[in-house]
Formats: structure tokens, C-alpha cells, sequence
């Protein structure tokens, strides 16, 4: 009876066992420390004492695992997962098996293995995205430049060593490196170096090439930035005025050609600063989206010189024109200077002249305004195979032959 209840005295006395500290030997190993129980209950000294039992998991007091070890302080566990946190307890045991109730509860968290001294390249541009090793440099005129800053940082923990940068392309590419101090040289962990890339067009093209890069970064020995860039022609081209549309009238009416009758289109003329000669191109088609039943006509004009009319004659001029005869016939008759006839026939001339602008019967390109006048800075263009009520949608391209182009807004109309 007196040795039953000594032990649960001593289970007692053991619950009072503190564990002192969790200390790192390995990245998946830990130490524990506690301190062994000297007397029972009743102030006698402990002598049966043969042991711990430490109990451990990774959920607090919910021990998983656990292991007996003898009449030690300390003791080592191993093969514990890195960056798992995990919770210890502790118990002691008699010479007979008793065993006490846990200790307070320790916990620690089991580090990650501290990685080898390494280098870490990382490459930015001056251009965004600065980190998608890309430097679209655009379109530069001919015979000028444009710069662009490449930055290596080291983002490791030990030196990094940057071999000779090089570009990898054509030597005639237009691409070129400038200040580099970045090759053959080491930087420090968290340092920075720099170069720049630069590209001279000389000729109209569009040009590549790659730029590479090599270090002692195990992981990224050679990295490589691509470059691009355009050259434009030093003497650039302005592209034609935009043309305007004039009939058939913009959700207006026109014949069908299905009538017999061809439909005709008029748009003024575009004007280009260049003095080049002007392609139009007029689409008529079925959707407002130009792609379905078109029908697309080409035509050259020069550029347009508004203001300008061409003189017709009609049935009023040739009026004027029988007046003049018979007003000059008795200069004829009566023997007067042939001068005196000629200045008259001169003004009549121009009566003609005057009289024919602004009327019906156009020469050239020109087509008849709605006063009756034909005006050059206008084209016509007549288009077969419309059908009567359908509708149609309409536009005019100009375009320089150059490159510059521009474009007419959509009109619609219905054909009767």
C-alpha cells in the first residue's frame, strides 16, 4: 500500500518536469532538454527513477510518435521534416514501469537547410516590361539612334562572374554595346552592373538579333535578350488626305444595275502632301463589315488641285459662238481691218469661255457638281452589278503607293 501510493506521488512530482529548450544540431535533427525529478512527494529523494519516455507530433497535444530513452537529460530526434513545426512532451518512468503524466509542452519549427553559397543572375531593360528579356526599340529614321539600358543585378549570395557579352548576330545588324561594364567582371551579392545596347539603322528595313549573356549562375549559365528595331527612310512619306465621299448619299438611294443601269460613285479627291500619284480603290458590298458580295474597282487619279474647272461647251455656248460670226460679219463686208475682226472674234472667245464654265459637258476626269460644273478635284467611278432593292455599304481607299493610305467612312444606300 505505502509503495502504490509513493509512486503516484512520484508521477506527481514528475509532471513537474519542465522541458528546458529545443536546440539545432541538423536541419531535419533537434535536441531536447529537460530537468530529472530529485525527491517524492514527501521529501524523500528519488531513487527509482530508470528512465523518459518523449512524445512528439506535429499537432499540438496530439503526439503521434514517440521514444523511450534512458535516464538521460537530453536526447537528439532525427529525420524530422524541414519546415514542419512540431510539439514535445516528456515523461518519466520508474524502475517498476510506472510512468508519470506529461510535461509542459514544448515546440519548435524545423528549419530549412541552409542552401550553398550561389550566385543569382537577374536581367532588366530599360523598356516595358523591363524583366521579359525583350527590347523592341520601334521605328528609328536612318542614319540616327536610339540607346537602351540592360541591367544584371545579383540577387544571389556569393559573387557573380559575367563572361564577355556578346551579340550574337550579323555584324552588319545595326545593333551595337556601349559603356559595358559588366563583362569579364565580378559582382557582389544584392550589386548591380550595366551596358547598353544600341541600334543605327542605316538602310529602310527591320532588323534582329540577339544579345547573350554568360555567367557562373549554375541554374542560367547563358542568358539571351532579344532586340529589334525598324529603320525608316530619312525622307519619310505622308500618306493621301482622307477622301470624301459625295454619292451616292449616305443612307440615300441609287439605281440597280440590275435595270440596265450602271451605279454611279463620286468622292472628292485626296490631296497628298508628297505630290504622289494617287490609287483608289472603291469596295461596295453587301455588309457594313466590307467582306461579304463585294465588288472593288480601281482607280488612278492625280492628286486633287481644288478650285479648278474644266470648260464644257453646250448648246448656250454655241449660242454665243453664232452671235459672235454674225456680229463680226460686217467688219467683213464692209473691208474694215482685219484687226478690228480679230479683237472682236477674241472677245467673243472669251464670252464663250465664260459662258461654258459652270455648264453641262465636262472634259477629262471631272464630273458634273449640282450646279452643272465639272470639278477636277471629284472622281466618278460606275459600278455594274448592284441589284434593285438590296442595300449596299460603300468606301475609298487612297493610297499613295508608297505605303500611306487612308480611308473613307462607311456609307449605305438602297438601290431601286
Amino acid at each position: 500500500m505505502t509503495k502504490f501510493f509513493k509512486h503516484i506521488i512520484t508521477a506527481c512530482i514528475i509532471c513537474l518536469i519542465t522541458l528546458l529548450h529545443t536546440s539545432h544540431l541538423l536541419a531535419a535533427n533537434i535536441t531536447l532538454s529537460w530537468n530529472a525529478p530529485t525527491t517524492n512527494a514527501d521529501g524523500t529523494t528519488l531513487t527509482d527513477l530508470s528512465g523518459y519516455k518523449i512524445y512528439y507530433g506535429t499537432e499540438s497535444y496530439f503526439y503521434s510518435d514517440s521514444v523511450t530513452v534512458g535516464n538521460v537529460t537530453t536526447y537528439q530526434l532525427a529525420n524530422l521534416t524541414e519546415g514542419q513545426t512540431y510539439y514535445f512532451t516528456v515523461t518519466a518512468i520508474d524502475t517498476s514501469g510506472n510512468e508519470s503524466g506529461y510535461s509542459n509542452q514544448s515546440s519548435a519549427l524545423i528549419s530549412l537547410p541552409s542552401p550553398d553559397p550561389a550566385p543569382e543572375i537577374d536581367i532588366t531593360d530599360s523598356v516595358t516590361p523591363v524583366d521579359d528579356l525583350k527590347i523592341p526599340f520601334g521605328d528609328i529614321t536612318e542614319f540616327n539612334s536610339s540607346d537602351k539600358t540592360v541591367t544584371i543585378n545579383n540577387k544571389g549570395n556569393a559573387d557573380l562572374v559575367v563572361a564577355n557579352i556578346i551579340k550574337s548576330g550579323s555584324v552588319t545588324t545595326p545593333f551595337t554595346i556601349h559603356n559595358d561594364n559588366c563583362s569579364m567582371h565580378s559582382i557582389v551579392p544584392l550589386d548591380t552592373c550595366s551596358f547598353i545596347v544600341r541600334f543605327s539603322p542605316t538602310s529602310t528595313n527591320s532588323f534582329t538579333d540577339t544579345i547573350n549573356i554568360t555567367s557562373n549562375d549554375a541554374d542560367e549559365a547563358t542568358i539571351t535578350v532579344a532586340v529589334n528595331g525598324t529603320g525608316l527612310s530619312s525622307d519619310s512619306n505622308n500618306p493621301p488626305s482622307e477622301p470624301e465621299l459625295v454619292s451616292p448619299k449616305n443612307k440615300g438611294k441609287a439605281n440597280g444595275s440590275d435595270k440596265g443601269n450602271k451605279t454611279g460613285f463620286k468622292w472628292k479627291k485626296s490631296s497628298d502632301p508628297d505630290g504622289d500619284t494617287i490609287t483608289y480603290e472603291l469596295t461596295v458590298c453587301e455588309d457594313p463589315d466590307l467582306t461579304t458580295g463585294c465588288i472593288t474597282e480601281t482607280k488612278v487619279a492625280s492628286a486633287a488641285i481644288p478650285g479648278i474647272y474644266y470648260a464644257g461647251i453646250n448648246s448656250v455656248s454655241t449660242g454665243f459662238l453664232l452671235f459672235g460670226i454674225v456680229f463680226t460679219m460686217p467688219f467683213n463686208r464692209k473691208g474694215r481691218k482685219r484687226g478690228h475682226l480679230i479683237i472682236v472674234t477674241i472677245a467673243m472667245a472669251g464670252m464663250l469661255f465664260l459662258a461654258s464654265c459652270g455648264r453641262n459637258g465636262g472634259i477629262g476626269e471631272g464630273v458634273t457638281s449640282s450646279n452643272g460644273s465639272v470639278q477636277l478635284d471629284e472622281v466618278s467611278q460606275m459600278v455594274s452589278g448592284l441589284n434593285s432593292g438590296n442595300t449596299y455599304y460603300w468606301q475609298v481607299v487612297a493610297n499613295d503607293g508608297k505605303g500611306g493610305e487612308s480611308y473613307s467612312p462607311i456609307w449605305t444606300f438602297e438601290t431601286e
